[in-house]
């Protein structure tokens, strides 16, 4: 029995669901895959049949009601967050693609981190998009491999670094705040520390001041690094799914036609 579901497609047909391997797509905009508690979401189902959930971690963020294109999308303050609190993959290849609106830090020397592990000690914490210190610079990754980062479909790619944080300022000017809502597709991320939880908009036990805030839609996730194609049929989707479709560069193979 095949381990995939079908879904509605966002119009030509495609959905993440149909490249092999998936393992995490967590869609707030599918009311059927949301718990609320008035307002609050805890939990929601993963389309991967078998896969992790994602629950309330510390606090639950909340659903915003047809935000974006008429579709719902989690809004998160900086003392929620949401987790797998189990391992979702250790693949050294991993591809994330997400549909964010990401808010910059409220006070100077604050940070915000989208993606992480749940270590506490920091030689052994993971994180992805990722810290804006004092609003100044941007750490697109910590301990994750050299992940490969393609910003609304641009074919070019910003390189993380293999080891210690990598301040990129000119990809933190795609993804700020006054740059509304991005596509962001991370190829090539090293989850060999990921063993035990997948976050997202939280950080390590206790450091508060280094969660995310900010609205975010479509999650998904493949334990390899796709093939181009692939990874723009995803971004493709996710697009004509939102409206995004003006974000995409011309020469995308899915500006003008969902995939």
């Amino acid at each position: 029995m095949s381990r995939w579901l079908f879904f509605p497609s966002a119009g030509g047909g495609f959905v993440p669901t149909d490249i092999s391997g998936i393992v995490g797509w967590w869609d707030p905009s599918d009311s059927t895959t949301v718990t609320l508690s008035g307002s609050a979401v805890t939990a929601i189902t993963n389309k991967v049949v078998g896969g992790s959930s994602m629950v309330t971690y510390v606090s639950s963020p909340d659903i915003a009601t047809a935000n974006l294109n008429g579709k719902d999308v989690l809004d998160f303050t900086r003392t929620e967050g949401l987790h797998t609190n189990t391992s979702l993959t250790t693949s050294s290849d991993v591809t994330v693609i997400m549909v964010a609106q990401l808010e910059d830090p409220p006070t100077a020397g604050a940070s915000t981190v989208l993606l992480a592990n749940s270590d506490v000690a920091p030689s052994n914490n993971q994180y992805v998009i990722a810290s804006v210190y004092g609003g100044t610079s941007q750490t697109i990754d910590f301990q994750s491999g050299t992940g490969q980062y393609y910003i609304n479909g641009n074919t070019t790619a910003f390189v993380g670094g293999s080891s210690g944080p990598n301040d990129r300022d000119d990809l933190k000017a795609l993804i700020a705040d006054s740059t509304g809502w991005n596509i962001i597709a991370i190829a090539d991320l090293n989850f060999f520390k990921w063993s035990n939880d997948f976050r997202i908009m939280r950080y390590f036990e206790g450091a508060t001041s280094a969660s995310c805030e900010g609205l975010l839609a479509d999650v998904i996730v493949y334990p390899s690094t796709l093939s181009t194609l692939d990874r723009q049929k995803v971004e493709g989707y996710v697009a004509h799914k939102y409206a995004l479709q003006s974000k995409l560069p011309i020469g995308h193979p899915y500006k003008s036609t969902a995939p």
